[in-house]
């Protein structure tokens, strides 16, 4: 999906299926095509955040352009999830738990802003 095709109301078909798989304190990361203007990443993730919040939901949002777009699952006999401590607001972009930003961890690695949560072997 390019960026032209992302739009408001395709964040919200988005979150009516996301919203029965993201557990609370989870993040969840919509990667735009790299190069997406910075604007409209801005106002995606605005429209993003606030129909979460809207609707009641108690997981945390992000867009970010990307590289490459797709969906990160572990291969059967994979070792188990790991669960980083998200990014803080107004940071490095590098999560606390291991020093590595969101995109240098496999796909399929979730994020959370609840310690108890973070299972990564990093210091925290």
């Amino acid at each position: 999906m390019d960026s032209a095709t992302l739009t408001p109301e395709a964040i919200r078909v988005l979150l009516r299926e996301c919203v029965t798989v993201i557990k609370p304190g989870e993040t969840l990361i919509v990667r735009v095509p790299w190069g997406t203007p910075a604007r409209t990443v801005y106002e995606l993730g605005r429209v993003l955040h606030d129909d979460v919040r809207a609707n009641g939901a108690h997981f945390h949002t992000l867009v970010v352009p990307a590289a490459e777009i797709g969906v990160g699952e572990a291969p059967r006999g994979a070792a188990a999830e790991v669960t980083h401590a998200c990014p803080p607001d107004g940071g490095d972009g590098l999560m606390p738990c291991c020093q590595q930003t969101p995109f240098e961890v496999p796909r399929a690695d979730r994020i959370t802003l609840d310690p108890e949560l973070v299972t990564c072997g990093g210091p925290l």
